[in-house]
């Protein structure tokens, strides 16, 4: 089974805002942050935008990706987290974004999600929505 990811276009060094989705594409070895589809290539795409599909979906069946921002709702309190994928594929990281930077990660595995998908919404991501990021971080 082949792995998703998604990317920002980037032509000529400078983000297209448009978003495409794929494998990644390298030649011996290297990565080149292409991606494409079926012998079709998208584009080059900036690297710092390339995220993967983390395997989990939202409670409207959206792919959720590293670098993605989510809201979690519970109907109580609603909190915001960046998704991040480490080094070590086999674990997915959540970043509280109303918690100081080095207190608010925690490792999230799919029980958890389970338990809160039905209050679970992607709505942006770290690269799209800096804006967000900022707002919540200095509210610390």
């Amino acid at each position: 089974m082949l792995t998703l990811f998604r990317g920002e276009l980037s032509r000529s060094g400078i983000l297209t805002g448009k978003w495409v989705y794929g494998v990644l594409l390298d030649s011996d070895g290297k990565v080149y942050h292409y991606i494409g589809n079926l012998g079709q290539i998208d584009g080059r795409v900036g690297e710092r935008t390339v995220g993967q599909f983390t395997g989990l979906f939202d409670k409207q069946e959206r792919k959720v990706f590293h670098g993605d921002i989510i809201e979690l709702n519970t109907g109580t309190s609603v909190q915001h987290f960046s998704i991040s994928i480490p080094d070590d594929i086999l674990k997915i990281e959540a970043e509280n974004l109303g918690l100081p930077k080095d207190y608010g990660k925690m490792t999230i595995d799919r029980d958890w999600w389970k338990e809160f998908k039905d209050d679970i919404t992607v709505i942006g991501n770290i690269w799209d929505n800096a804006d967000m990021l900022t707002k919540w971080r200095t509210a610390e």
